[in-house]
């Protein structure tokens, strides 16, 4: 993967795994992979409930 989308996707997982701290109650398990040359990122474990908080994550990655 390139150096500027691993960057993006650390970016990525940072802002999500911060809204999900670990010993918070929600087991949430990031992945990165790569898939045909495409960087990809797996969520797994997040409650439907908690969304919003997903959602909050990504989108305070779009300005940066």
């Amino acid at each position: 993967m390139e150096t500027i989308l691993r960057k993006r996707a650390e970016q990525y997982s940072n802002a999500v795994l911060a809204r999900f701290p670990k010993g918070k109650g929600t087991r949430v398990k990031l992945a990165v992979r790569n898939d045909k040359s495409t960087g990809v990122l797996d969520f797994k474990g997040i409650p439907v409930d908690q969304m919003n908080l997903l959602l909050e994550a990504l989108k305070s990655q779009q300005s940066t």
